[in-house]
């Protein structure tokens, strides 16, 4: 068995038994551990382990794109919309109903990822954790159903873009360009025009912006290619605590100061890092 598959059949039963105890004894705390697998810092590390693991640069800034573009998508959407949630939500939850942020960058990274891959292992992963994130998002009132089918579908959506993108047989340098100046562009207007949920809105713009400068310097480089297994376990774990460092200690900080420190951190780890890591022989 490939180690992707035994990663991947292994995380699909841990996270059945978890979802089969939530529905089975209907603890809240259960239904909490199932919520958090659809939080966007738990998507960074995990789109920042595909990224250095995936082996294919486009395919790693694929990934990541739809989390930011899903992310950036998903407030804009909010807030056109401006639907009421639940009462007495058993978790904290703020801002607009619709469409559900854990649903869809949920789905948005899992299509994009199954896209990538193209294994049964990896499907049924994707499957099993959309499905509990959807499902607790439903039981702890934190949203209504129609909140969580228009994040999935719109998640899917986003998903299925970044991939025509970045890798299907017609995609090009434009189509990529394009996409990731979207991914810009929807992260300024919410935090200019729309002014609203400054942290999050401030952290995918500046990774908006990384990636969009990694793919315009580093695509030549393929800075991926002669990195063994031990430099692509480094890379992760360097840039994933870079860039958690980055969002809870810029956390309160001014939104363009950590729009900066986002981008330029992101093009750190994300660019700079693999061609570093392969020049001192990893």
């Amino acid at each position: 068995m490939r180690f992707t598959d035994l990663l991947a059949v292994t995380g699909s039963l841990l996270v059945l038994v978890l979802l089969l105890a939530a529905l089975f004894t209907g603890s809240v705390d259960y239904w909490v551990y199932l919520t958090k697998l659809g939080e966007e810092e738990f998507y960074l590390i995990m789109g920042v382990f595909v990224y250095f693991f995936t082996g294919d640069f486009l395919s790693g800034l694929l990934v990541l794109s739809s989390i930011v573009l899903s992310g950036s998508l998903n407030v804009f959407l909010k807030y056109l919309f401006n639907t009421p949630r639940p009462v007495n939500p058993l978790v904290e939850a703020s801002g607009p109903g619709f469409p559900s942020g854990h649903v869809q960058v949920s789905s948005s990274f899992w299509s994009s990822v199954i896209l990538v891959y193209r294994r049964m292992s990896v499907l049924f992963l994707g499957l099993i954790i959309v499905t509990g994130v959807s499902l607790s998002r439903v039981f702890l009132r934190a949203h209504f159903a129609v909140d969580v089918v228009g994040g999935l579908f719109l998640g899917l959506i986003t998903g299925a873009l970044c991939y025509f993108a970045f890798k299907s047989p017609g995609s090009r340098f434009v189509s990529r360009v394009v996409l990731l100046l979207f991914s810009v562009f929807t992260g300024v207007y919410d935090l200019l025009v729309l002014g609203v949920e400054f942290e999050a809105v401030s952290a995918l713009l500046g990774l908006s912006v990384s990636l969009l400068a990694c793919y315009l310097l580093f695509r030549f480089f393929e800075g991926f290619k002669g990195l063994g297994l031990t430099g692509r376990f480094t890379g992760f774990v360097l840039a994933s605590t870079l860039l958690v460092l980055v969002h809870y200690a810029s956390t309160g900080f001014h939104p363009l100061v950590r729009v900066s420190l986002f981008a330029s951190t992101g093009f750190i780890a994300l660019g700079v890092l693999p061609l570093l890591l392969r020049r001192l022989g990893f």
